[in-house]
């Protein structure tokens, strides 16, 4: 785990970049490898709640491709919300 004390290249990152991790402990910008997800044993849930994300996804896919189904969604949303 290396720490970026003041460096003006790293100052306030936050999130992934590639297979490095960039996180703020304090004042602080720790940066640490992605952990792997090779061996790990997903619960039944977890398989579950995976799938349906992961067909939504590929629903709002589609959604976005159909000039129709765009055109509805864009009305739908409030506020800050963007399609």
């Amino acid at each position: 785990m290396a720490i970026a004390d003041d460096n003006v290249v790293t100052r306030g990152y936050r999130g992934r970049i590639g297979n490095l991790i960039f996180r703020r402990w304090g004042k602080k910008t720790v940066v640490s490898l992605a952990p792997s997800t090779d061996n790990r044993k997903w619960s039944k849930t977890q398989k579950t709640n995976r799938l349906r994300f992961r067909n939504a996804m590929a629903y709002s896919r589609k959604a976005l491709n159909d000039p129709d189904k765009l055109k509805y969604y864009r009305k739908k949303a409030k506020g800050m919300q963007t399609i």
